[in-house]
């Protein structure tokens, strides 16, 4: 009888390891999806500050008409190809 008793507990003892263990991964998978978020959420911010940091380079090449103006030249054609292309994919509609 003492065996069952043991079984028994060590049964008990397992369910509820496995029930914390679930709690705990749901606990996790919670806290994935959040950062997850975050994660998303920071990298829209740095796609902004780059082009925030761009387009200030653009205006800093215009101000001192140095090396930036090659730079700006530049970066004012491959807008220009941009708007181009748009304007081809609009017409082909």
């Amino acid at each position: 009888m003492t065996d069952v008793f043991k079984i028994e507990s060590r049964v008990t003892e397992l369910v509820q390891k496995h029930q914390d263990l679930q709690r705990k991964a749901t606990a996790l998978e919670k806290n994935v999806g959040q950062l997850t978020s975050r994660n998303e959420a920071l990298a829209r911010e740095l796609a902004e500050y780059k082009d925030k940091y761009k387009a200030l380079q653009i205006s800093k090449a215009f101000l001192n008409q140095g090396e930036d103006a090659h730079l700006a030249k530049k970066a004012i054609q491959e807008v220009l190809r941009e708007v181009d292309n748009c304007i081809a994919l609009l017409g082909n509609d």
